[in-house]
């Protein structure tokens, strides 16, 4: 069987494949689209992360993710006709694509696409993120008080009976529920842009 080439799409590569067929797709054949098609939207991927990640994958990848979705979300909301009548808000959204997270964290509060506490909850992931980032002996969420005590600064997002959960759970849980609610602020962003 021919080798997918990196020039060559997923798609293409699959459509000339028997159904069922076993393939060996070397991540270096892959372009950062295909890699995304594989593993499909962004909180399969946390799933994913807390099932298989280390603890600094998890982190790390968790909050790009964030960043991304709260980029996509702040470009979907300026694109309304409502943002238009914020004033100053050329400013604000100048060089979006160089802005650090948590700049487009206080942006996103202060355009009103979040609450106070998504706020505090999306710049406590951050925290966490840079403790990882910074330190190459961090490698578990327990053995650093201020990881930890980030971490359990935030009650766990769940309904139901109260259960012990790890941090780590704890983390990936509250990831999940923030790229969700940022989603859907972004596709309500989109739907006020095409009724008004």
């Amino acid at each position: 069987m021919d080798r997918k080439r990196k020039d060559q799409p997923l798609a293409e590569y699959l459509a000339d494949l028997p159904k069922g067929t076993r393939i060996d797709l070397p991540w270096n054949t892959l372009s950062k689209d295909d890699y995304h098609e594989i593993l499909g939207d962004p909180l399969r991927r946390i799933g994913n992360l807390m099932q298989t990640a280390s603890n600094r994958d998890l982190v790390v990848e968790a909050v790009g993710l964030l960043d991304t979705q709260i980029k996509l979300t702040l470009t979907q909301f300026i694109a309304t006709e409502s943002a238009k009548m914020i004033p100053g808000r050329g400013a604000e959204i100048k060089n979006l694509e160089s802005k650090s997270l948590a700049s487009k964290i206080d942006l996103a509060f202060r355009l009103g696409l979040i609450s106070l506490e998504e706020q505090k909850e999306l710049h406590m992931l951050r925290k966490v993120r840079n403790c990882f980032a910074h330190d190459p002996d961090l490698h578990n969420f327990e053995i650093d008080e201020e990881v930890l005590g980030l971490v359990q600064s935030v009650p766990p997002r769940f309904d139901g009976p109260a259960f012990e959960i790890s941090p780590r759970q704890r983390f990936a849980t509250l990831a999940m529920a923030l790229h969700w609610k940022l989603s859907q602020q972004g596709t309500e962003a989109i739907a006020t842009a095409r009724t008004v």
